[in-house]
């Protein structure tokens, strides 16, 4: 049986006494309804995270030209963006995730990186709005209806002059 803190009328005080039948009933419900939530919270921000990962690492088009993202491509971009500081006549062939080389001379080497960069940042940003809603959400049947399928970041990037 769980204790309850209840205003005394006449004495004006907070008293401790052991919750009523229904009273405990009403707390376990809530407790379980917590617990229910919670439980679902994880699960739900486990299901986001996975989410944030697959569209992160699927790939952009830019004008057209298909990028990797996956983790050792935003790597290697990353690599050849430092290259890229050091040597401004740098010009690489760049295999892109058609399977076709391209060359790329430094400013086409910042635009990728840039383009990609931006592209991961936002799906990050999105997984961490989707995880505020979530936290925001408190009856069991609101987060079993949350819809996280919204609201990212396409990854078809169309940019003026660029490779």
């Amino acid at each position: 049986m769980s204790k309850i803190l209840v205003f005394d009328g006449e004495t004006g005080q907070q008293i401790e006494r052991d919750a009523t039948p229904d009273e405990q009933a009403e707390i376990d419900q809530r407790e379980a309804e917590a617990s229910s939530a919670d439980t679902i919270k994880i699960n739900l921000k486990a299901q986001i995270a996975q989410l944030r990962w697959e569209k992160e690492t699927a790939g952009i088009t830019l004008n057209g030209m298909p990028i990797a993202t996956d983790r050792e491509s935003q790597a290697l971009l990353t690599g050849a963006f430092c290259r890229a500081l050091q040597d401004p006549a740098i010009t690489i062939n760049w295999k892109g995730a058609n399977g076709e080389f391209i060359q790329l001379g430094k400013d086409d080497i910042n635009t990728i990186s840039a383009a990609v960069g931006k592209y991961v940042e936002d799906c990050f940003n999105a997984e961490m709005l989707h995880n505020q809603t979530v936290d925001a959400l408190t009856s069991p049947a609101d987060l079993f209806a949350y819809n996280m399928h919204e609201g990212w970041p396409s990854n078809a990037i169309t940019l003026p002059n660029t490779p």
